[in-house]
C-alpha cells in the first residue's frame, strides 16, 4: 500500500508540471513555505475524507441530545479559523456558536464559559503546545467540568492531542494529516485544512449531508488548483511592487479569510508592509483614511447578491485610489474597469461554491501575496528574520499565572 508520503511526493510532481512563480520555487525540497502552500488542495481532500470517517463519533459529541453550544477557540491563525467557520456553523447548526481566541479565555474564563452547562470547546492548533491554547483546556477541565472536548490539531505529539487521548469520556481527538503540521513560520495548509475539517461539522447527521460536504470540498481543491497554477504570477507581479499598506477588506466567512490574509503578508515582511483587514461597509468608518498611493487594496467579493451591492458600492468609490486586486467567483462585468487587478475562481460557473465554504480559497490569494512579497523584499519566507527574535513559529515568552490565585482575593 502506498504511504502518504508517497503519494504527496506523487501530487507535488504532477502540479509543478505546470511552471509558473510558485512551482519553480516548490521543485527545491528546501523550500517549506511554497511546498506547504501548493500542498493545500491534496491535504484538503485527505483531511475531508477523516473527518468522514470520524462523522459517527463526532456526531455524538457535536449532535448530542442536549445540542450543545460551541466555543471556537485557537490563538493567532487558529483563532481566524473559527472566524472562518462561527457565522455557518450557527445557522447549519441553528445553535450558540462562537468564536473566541484563546487569548481572551485565559484572561477572563468566567464570561467566555460562564455556566453553559451544554458546550464544546473546539480548538484548533497547529502545534497544540501554544501556552494560551494548553491552558485554556486546562482552565476548562479543573473549573468547568460540564464543558466537554473536541481537538483539532496538526501535531499528534502536542499537549492538545495528548490531553485529548488521557481524557477520552472528556474529549474527542482529530488529528490531521502529517503534512498539515507547516514547517515554515507562517501557517497555511494547517489554517486552511482546519477551516475544512472545521466545516464538516455542520454535515454530521445524515449521510446525504456528509455527501454533500465531500463533493463540495471536493470541487474546492479543484478550484485550488486552479488558482494554483494560474494566478501565482501575476501576485508575483504585483508583490513586486513592494507596496507600504494592504488592506484585505472581506464580510461574512469571508471576513474570517480576510483577517488572516492580512496577518500571512504582515508576518511574512516582518511589517514592511503594515496590513489591515475589515468590512466593506466598515472600511468607510475609518479605515479608508489610511489608504494611500502606495497601498493595496484586495476586495475578496461576495457571491451572495445582496451584499455583493454593498461591496460593489465601495469598490467603485475607491477606483483609482490605489492599487487594487479584485477576487471573485465571477466578475460582473461593471467591475473590470473599476480595479486594476481581476482573479476569477470560477468564472465558467462550474463549482457553484458558496461563501460559505470559500475562505481556505481566498486566502490562498493572501498567502501567496505574502510569499511573494517577502521574497521581493529580499526575505527568506520559511523563517523571515524577525526583531530580536521575539516572533516564532510556536509563541514564546508567555508567562501562565495560575487561574485559581484570583479566587483567593489579593495578589
Amino acid at each position: 500500500m502506498t504511504d502518504l508520503t508517497t503519494l504527496l511526493l506523487q501530487y507535488f510532481q504532477k502540479q509543478c508540471q505546470s511552471s509558473n512563480a510558485l512551482s519553480r520555487i516548490a521543485t527545491d525540497t528546501r523550500q517549506v513555505t511554497s511546498r506547504e502552500i501548493l500542498q493545500q488542495p491534496w491535504t484538503w481532500r485527505q483531511t475531508t475524507q477523516l473527518m468522514v470517517d470520524q462523522a459517527e463519533q463526532l456526531s455524538k459529541l457535536i449532535d448530542a441530545p442536549a445540542k450543545p453550544s460551541l466555543i471556537l477557540a485557537g490563538a493567532g491563525t487558529s483563532d481566524y479559523i473559527g472566524k472562518s467557520v462561527q457565522d455557518f456553523l450557527r445557522r447549519a447548526l441553528k445553535r450558540h456558536v462562537d468564536a473566541r481566541p484563546t487569548t481572551d479565555i485565559v484572561l477572563r474564563p468566567d464570561e467566555i464559559f460562564g455556566e453553559n452547562s451544554d458546550a464544546v470547546l473546539v480548538s484548533f492548533a497547529r502545534s497544540g503546545n501554544s501556552p494560551e491554547s494548553v491552558e485554556s483546556v486546562r482552565i476548562a477541565q479543573e473549573y468547568y467540568p460540564h464543558i466537554k472536548h473536541l481537538v483539532i490539531t496538526c501535531n499528534r505529539e502536542g499537549k492538545l492531542a495528548r490531553f485529548a487521548r488521557s481524557q477520552p469520556e472528556l474529549a474527542h481527538l482529530v488529528v490531521l494529516p502529517e503534512a498539515t503540521n507547516d514547517q515554515g513560520l507562517a501557517m497555511t495548509s494547517s489554517y486552511s485544512s482546519m477551516v475544512v475539517a472545521a466545516l464538516c461539522l455542520a454535515h454530521l447527521t445524515q449521510t446525504k449531508s456528509l455527501e454533500a460536504y465531500a463533493e463540495i470540498m471536493g470541487k474546492l481543491a479543484e478550484a485550488a488548483e486552479r488558482l494554483l497554477a494560474n494566478c501565482p504570477d501575476l501576485l508575483q507581479q504585483i508583490a513586486d511592487e513592494k507596496f507600504d499598506r494592504a488592506f484585505y477588506i472581506g464580510d461574512g466567512t469571508l471576513e474570517g479569510a480576510a483577517i488572516e490574509s492580512a496577518l500571512k503578508m504582515q508576518e511574512l515582511t516582518v511589517g514592511k508592509t503594515i496590513t489591515r483587514s475589515e468590512t466593506f461597509l466598515a472600511f468607510r468608518h475609518g479605515p479608508i483614511s489610511a489608504v494611500t498611493d502606495r497601498s493595496l487594496i484586495i476586495y475578496y467579493l461576495s457571491a451572495e447578491p445582496h451584499r455583493r451591492l454593498y461591496e460593489i458600492d465601495l469598490i467603485r468609490q475607491l477606483r483609482g485610489s490605489a492599487t487594487t486586486l479584485l477576487v471573485c467567483n465571477q466578475c460582473p462585468d461593471t467591475l473590470y474597469d473599476c480595479v486594476d487587478h481581476v482573479i476569477e475562481f470560477d468564472p465558467r460557473g462550474e463549482f457553484s461554491i458558496s461563501d460559505s465554504y470559500a475562505a481556505p480559497l481566498y486566502v490562498i490569494i493572501g498567502q501567496l501575496l505574502g510569499f511573494f512579497s517577502s521574497l521581493a523584499f529580499g526575505l527568506q519566507p520559511d523563517n523571515p528574520p524577525g526583531t530580536s527574535g521575539s516572533y516564532s513559529r510556536v509563541v514564546q515568552g508567555v508567562t501562565i499565572h495560575e487561574y485559581g490565585q484570583k479566587l483567593g482575593g489579593r495578589n
